[in-house]
């Protein structure tokens, strides 16, 4: 698990290096041709989204491709709170998903996590995620699990507070010890979002 994590946050680190660079090599002016600028696009504030798409969970062992799998229908909602810096957008989240599944003990997911991303043009933004997830089932001898989320993402404001997303998603779960230590299960999802940006007055 550890090492897992390691991983998805050298992928994060991959992804925001680009856009750090991007900030700290040029000045940002104010104005309508500013990618950040309220007048083109207010990315700082809180948010909520309704979210729904398809999720695919896989148990196998290291080193093998056998294995069982589960491809669901997934829906629900995430909130958070969004900064921008230049063109530089960050900020935490916190989700919560429904899993329909009548031929599965799967039941939910919340995941807590936050969010790095760049704006590439004025109302288009790319971000990569990493959190933490905690999974439910129903009729199982587990409860729950806990995981690792990572991903990445993209992001286009429509018109006013109205954002588009789409999203995809890989989510490392850890077994408990009384399972064997080369069994594990892994979720890979693609969600759609409609976004409402509440936004601030923070002149962050």
């Amino acid at each position: 698990m550890r090492i897992k994590l390691l991983a998805a946050i050298g992928l994060l680190a991959a992804l925001a290096g680009p856009a750090v660079g991007a900030d700290l090599g040029g000045s940002v002016k104010d104005g309508p041709s500013d990618f950040s600028s309220p007048a083109v696009v207010n990315w700082t504030g809180a948010y909520i989204q309704a979210q729904a798409g398809y999720a695919i969970f896989v148990e196998g062992y290291d080193g093998t491709d056998l294995g069982t799998s589960a491809d669901v229908p997934v829906a629900g909602v995430r909130g958070g709170f969004d900064f921008a810096r230049g063109r530089i957008v960050f900020g935490p989240f916190a989700e919560y998903n429904s899993i329909f599944s009548e031929d599965s003990t799967l039941e939910s997911e919340w995941t807590i996590g936050g969010r790095l991303g760049l704006i590439v043009a004025p109302r288009t933004l790319v971000y990569g995620l990493l959190g933490y997830s905690h999974l439910t089932f129903d009729g199982s001898s587990v409860d729950s699990l806990n995981g690792v989320k990572a991903g990445m993402g993209g992001e286009f404001a429509i018109a006013g507070n109205l954002f588009a997303s789409l999203e995809a998603t890989h989510t490392w779960y850890d077994l408990p010890d009384a399972f064997p230590s080369d069994q594990n299960l892994d979720d890979t999802r693609v969600m759609a979002g409609i976004k409402l940006k509440l936004n601030s007055s923070l002149g962050f």
